[in-house]
């Protein structure tokens, strides 16, 4: 790729009907196959970063994550694609760097720092990051999955501008609300936006969304209209963040099989899995808690097909059911 002459390729996701759950109106935009290892939202997220690291001549990128972090293997793989230093801040002192994920980072040629949980709380403070300058140079240093407003900047592209009052509902998974936010900026005042958290108590990321949302409109009014259109269900986590079950790997494989379509078991996965309950069972149908089955709705596929191995070798271990198929 000529990333001078184009240093962030336009692509566009494809998309397919979903008729896995019978008389759903559903499309399912396939942001996992934007690129093969700078996955799903993460080439959205990342994209102005890179941008503004090549303008301002930045010669590393710095980020967080956990043991299994899709940012962290992101972050890695587009710094080699576009000719960056990239440094990994891991939390946990007893993160193995022989798990798939940050063997991947490593090979990629991302310096992984392992910290504290203590030290990585932190990671917020001016103090710590005026730290890491000091330590590592002339260094962008991107917040945790992308949590910034050019992370929301990247996902308001993923619904085209000429879609903006198309769909009746737009359907996301999260940890942050970055992607969800990025959508409701691109979407118009009639458009619902599901997020469905991928961590146990997500209504903390309604905040999130709305910090997120003041760094664009600087109006409370504003957001707060905007916010009246966000719905967050938190009813599918599995247990936790990177937490999943023999009947979570069930759905997976069976879907797969039915559709063609590789989940992850962290983000997408648990969303379509909630989708599915909900269109099958008219006692979860109810429009305050999950978009209705018949509605125009647009869901997207996020990516985070890497985490796959990771998830299989910790249940390997423990002799239980394997995904089957390959991220």
């Amino acid at each position: 790729m000529d990333t001078k002459s184009d240093p962030w390729p336009h692509r566009v996701a494809p998309r397919q009907a979903l008729d896995f759950v019978p008389t759903a109106r559903w499309t399912l935009q396939r942001d996992d196959q934007l690129h093969p290892t700078i996955s799903g939202n993460k080439w959205r997220k990342l994209k102005y970063f890179v941008l503004k690291a090549l303008e301002d001549r930045h010669d590393t990128l710095l980020t967080f994550g956990g043991a299994f972090s899709n940012h962290l293997a992101a972050t890695a793989a587009a710094g080699a694609q576009f000719g960056f230093r990239t440094i990994g801040i891991v939390r946990g002192e007893d993160a193995d760097l022989n798990n798939p994920t940050l063997r991947f980072c490593q090979d990629h040629s991302m310096q992984l720092e392992r910290v504290s949980r203590l030290e990585y709380n932190g990671k917020e403070d001016e103090s710590y990051k005026d730290e890491l300058h000091r330590r590592f140079g002339r260094t962008l240093v991107i917040p945790e999955g992308g949590a910034h407003y050019l992370g929301v900047n990247g996902c308001m592209e993923i619904v085209p501008r000429e879609e903006r009052d198309d769909w009746e509902h737009v359907v996301v998974p999260g940890g942050t609300g970055t992607t969800a936010a990025g959508i409701l900026l691109s979407t118009g005042s009639e458009t619902q936006v599901w997020l469905y958290s991928a961590l146990k108590g997500g209504d903390f990321l309604k905040d999130n969304v709305r910090k997120l949302l003041y760094r664009f409109l600087w109006d409370e009014d504003a957001v707060e209209e905007e916010l009246n259109r966000l719905n967050i269900v938190s009813d599918f986590h599995f247990g936790g963040y990177g937490q999943v079950d023999d009947e979570l790997i069930d759905f997976l494989n069976n879907f797969y099989r039915k559709t063609d379509i590789p989940l992850d078991p962290i983000y997408t996965g648990k969303m379509m899995y909630g989708l599915s309950r909900a269109g099958l069972d008219h006692e979860l149908s109810s429009p305050s808690l999950h978009p209705p089955v018949r509605a125009k709705t647009l869901i997207i596929h996020t990516g985070g097909l890497q985490g796959i191995a990771g998830i299989n070798a910790r249940r390997e271990s423990l002799e239980r059911s394997l995904i089957l198929y390959q991220g």
